[in-house]
């Protein structure tokens, strides 16, 4: 546990990075589908293809190769060694034999086949592309907080140890109403129109500001009443 109460972040232990390390290292494990992936087994070639490629790797030849492309537990490092196994020339007659030799699929050796003939790199580039929506700023945040409380609202009086939420006094108000309050309420602050999505601002409404539309039937007392009777 770090300072701040935030726990560390320990990728080792995730379920997605376990299967990935198995995979890697030729292990067996349980897919994301639910489909058990048997281990990777050692087993002879003795024959490819018709220039008789596995005729030149003698069986413990053979076993070293396979061993040492498992252990080393690196998809990356195992692409770059496949490729080194073939050149520009040989590209389409060793890919039998390696397949069969280190048991991997065809979609994986035809990737490393066309990246050895258009010369590119074996660098891992998954998580990596920058097509992603932009993140939006810890300030918008603090802005919809500040928006949710230039409105008329009361606390709890009986609830308020227990809920400990914040109430709007206008019946009228709902989410997707604050929401384009809050796109008009923006706009004059900053100058700038601002991109959120209502998927996005109802999460963040729900789990972080602390309001609620509609007070609890039980939050209300005697003295509150008569009150309220007098006022009206």
């Amino acid at each position: 546990m770090q300072a701040g109460g935030k726990m560390s972040v320990n990728k080792g232990e995730w379920k997605q990075e376990s299967k990935k390390q198995a995979r890697n290292s030729g292990r067996g494990y349980i897919s994301t589908s639910g489909i058990s992936i048997d281990a990777q087994t050692f087993a002879f070639v003795d024959t490819c293809c018709v220039k008789k490629c596995s005729n030149a790797i003698p069986h413990t030849k053979q076993k070293d190769l396979f061993d040492n492309f498992w252990h080393s537990c690196n998809k990356e490092v195992q692409d770059v060694f496949l490729s080194r196994c073939m050149t520009q020339a040989t590209v389409k007659t060793m890919g039998r034999i390696l397949m069969d030799l280190f048991q991997i699929s065809m979609k994986r050796m035809r990737l490393i086949q066309e990246k050895v003939l258009k010369n590119s790199t074996f660098e891992e580039k998954r998580g990596t592309h920058a097509n992603r929506s932009a993140k939006l700023d810890g300030s918008v945040w603090d802005m919809m907080l500040e928006h949710l409380k230039t409105k008329q609202h009361k606390k709890s009086h009986y609830c308020e140890g227990k809920l400990q939420l914040l109430h709007f006094d206008d019946p009228t108000l709902d989410i997707k109403t604050l929401h384009g309050m809050f796109y008009k309420y923006f706009k004059e602050k900053i100058g700038k129109q601002l991109t959120m999505k209502y998927k996005t601002y109802f999460k963040f409404f729900l789990q972080k500001c602390g309001f609620s539309f509609h007070r609890p039937k039980t939050d209300c007392c005697d003295f509150c009443l008569e009150c309220g009777h007098k006022l009206q």
